[in-house]
C-alpha cells in the first residue's frame, strides 16, 4: 500500500474542524456533533470605548476522571417474556432504560432497571456504557451475566473527548463586561 492510496484523515478536534477535513460521520457533514452556543448582547452605548476581545482554548486530548466505584452491569434475560433486567452503576437510570428499549427493539415495560447507590460519578457514570453488552451477553449464555470494567479498562474506555472553546468579551474602557 502507498501513502498516496490512503484516504485523509483527522488527528484531533482541530483539525476535524477544518473546511478540507474528511467528514467522519454522515450525518455530521461538518463533523460538527455536539456544539452549542450562549452569549449575551452588546449593549451600543454611544461614547463608551468597547475592547472585544477573543480568544480559543483547548481541552487536553483526553480527560479520565476515576470514580471510587468501578463501572459494573449485571444482567438477566427471560426467554420467558422476553425481558430483561439490569443492575447498573449510572447516574441516569431512565436514559439507561430508553437506551436499552430502543437497542433491544422492545416494550418499555420488558425492561427493568435498578442502580446502587454512588458516592459521585461526575458524569462519566450519565449515559450507557456497560448494560447493552450485559443482556445481550446474559441472553446469549441463558444466565445472568456480571461485567466490571477493571482500572485499566476504565482509562481505556470511559473518557472525555477533547474540546476547544471559543469565548469573545466585550468590556467597557472602565472594566465593565458588556458581552460574553
Amino acid at each position: 500500500m502507498s501513502l498516496s492510496s490512503m484516504k485523509s484523515f483527522a488527528s484531533d478536534a482541530t483539525d476535524a474542524a477544518k473546511a478540507q477535513a474528511p467528514t467522519i460521520h454522515d450525518e455530521w457533514p461538518d463533523n460538527e456533533c455536539g456544539a452549542w452556543h450562549w452569549s449575551m448582547a452588546i449593549s451600543n452605548q454611544p461614547g463608551k470605548t468597547r475592547i472585544m476581545s477573543s480568544k480559543a482554548y483547548s481541552r487536553a486530548r483526553l480527560r479520565i476522571m476515576s470514580r471510587m466505584e468501578p463501572h459494573v452491569s449485571i444482567a438477566q434475560w427471560s426467554d420467558d417474556d422476553g425481558s430483561a433486567e439490569v443492575w447498573t452503576s449510572t447516574q441516569s437510570p431512565h436514559g439507561v432504560h430508553g437506551a436499552l428499549v430502543e437497542i433491544l427493539n422492545t416494550q418499555p415495560e420488558k425492561v427493568r432497571v435498578h442502580t446502587f447507590n454512588l458516592g459521585g460519578g461526575y458524569g462519566a457514570k450519565g449515559g450507557v456504557k456497560l448494560e447493552p453488552m450485559a443482556v445481550c451477553a446474559a441472553r446469549k449464555a441463558g444466565r445472568p451475566v456480571r461485567i466490571a470494567l477493571t482500572r485499566e479498562e476504565v482509562f481505556q474506555t470511559i473518557a472525555k473527548h477533547a474540546a476547544t472553546i471559543r469565548i469573545k468579551t466585550g468590556v467597557k474602557s472602565d472594566g465593565t463586561f458588556v458581552a460574553r
